[in-house]
């Protein structure tokens, strides 16, 4: 074992994400939502699945500034090919056990849900939901598609 190597990255990472909070002053878990929204992203961006989505909305616009203008607590992303749920549910499954360079995040594919959203409207969507833990702490994702 180097002496650079971390022994629970999860806590370690989890307890970085709590100095970061304190620094900036900014409610922990909003900006534990946020690290597990990127590597969601990030996990997405690395599988057979990317070309299928373009990211949209404020989390865009969080990436874009180092100050966004509120926190958000999900994903949008606009959806090319199958826009059903079991078939959305199924990527996002696949998404979740996507092999990256550990980061300490641990997405539970047994937990992916989706559903219809704007039902009314022209435009149908599918909100995905699933849960994710780093260290002792679970996050709620959810993704609009």
């Amino acid at each position: 074992m180097t002496s650079t190597e971390i022994k629970n990255l999860p806590a370690s990472v989890r307890a970085r994400l709590l100095n970061l909070a304190k620094e900036r002053r900014e409610d922990f878990t909003g900006i534990l939502t946020r690290y597990a929204l990127e590597r969601f992203m990030y996990r997405l961006a690395t599988s057979e699945q990317a070309e299928r989505f373009v990211l949209k909305g404020a989390t865009l616009f969080a990436i874009w500034s180092d100050q966004p203008h509120r926190p958000t607590r999900d994903l949008d992303l606009l959806g090319f090919g199958a826009n059903d749920v079991p078939a959305l549910v199924e990527v996002f499954q696949q998404v979740c056990g996507q092999e990256v360079e550990p980061d300490g995040v641990v997405f539970d594919a047994a937990s992916v849900k989706g559903g219809l959203i704007r039902e009314d409207k022209n435009y149908e969507g599918v909100r995905i939901t699933l849960t994710a833990a780093l260290a002792r702490a679970l996050i709620a994702v959810q993704v609009d598609v």
